[in-house]
């Protein structure tokens, strides 16, 4: 991604995310914090501990992120989804930006793996059958579970373009 496209993305993942120095429970009952940094993921200690924190004192919400810390982990955790979806896309580079941020949100909620397991959906990117490919993400567990902004990265999917009044 450019720098205009990954500031297009973070701009998306954060209106989807939202953005919280305490803990709070994610819609799965995941303890999270920041902008959407899972508490309970296997790196999450030792990220935190980077970050001169104690994951135990966080999770009592005995301590709260800083606007530095709370970045740190969006800016790590944003490129590590952006390289998670274009790995999967070998046409990546060609894709309309909106795709690309959708693929990259989606990566940044469900992990690597979790955008991994919608192989139809990746593949029916990767024969630019667009409606296909929303209609992988509209009809999913995944769009159960976060409602809106499933429906909004499937029509992003499908139109290549995501205007600002489709985020709510």
């Amino acid at each position: 991604m450019t720098p205009e496209e990954l500031s297009a993305a973070r701009r998306y993942i954060m209106k989807n995310e939202g953005r919280r120095a305490e803990v709070y429970f994610d819609s799965l009952g995941i303890p999270t914090i920041g902008v959407g940094f899972n508490l309970l993921r296997s790196d999450a200690r030792e990220k935190i501990g980077a970050l001169d924190l104690d994951h135990d004192r966080l999770l009592g919400r005995e301590q709260v992120l800083s606007d530095e810390q709370i970045e740190a982990l969006f800016a790590a955790d944003v490129c590590t989804a952006m390289r998670a979806a274009a790995s999967l896309v070998p046409g990546w580079s060609a894709l309309a930006v909106a795709r690309k941020t959708a693929l990259t949100d989606m990566a940044f909620n469900l992990g690597a793996a979790g955008l991994a397991k919608f192989s139809r959906l990746i593949a029916a990117v990767n024969r630019e059958q667009w409606d296909v490919a929303a209609a992988e993400i509209v009809n999913s567990r995944y769009a159960r579970q976060v409602g809106p902004r499933a429906r909004r990265n499937a029509l992003a999917i499908r139109l290549g373009d995501m205007a600002e009044e489709t985020c709510e």
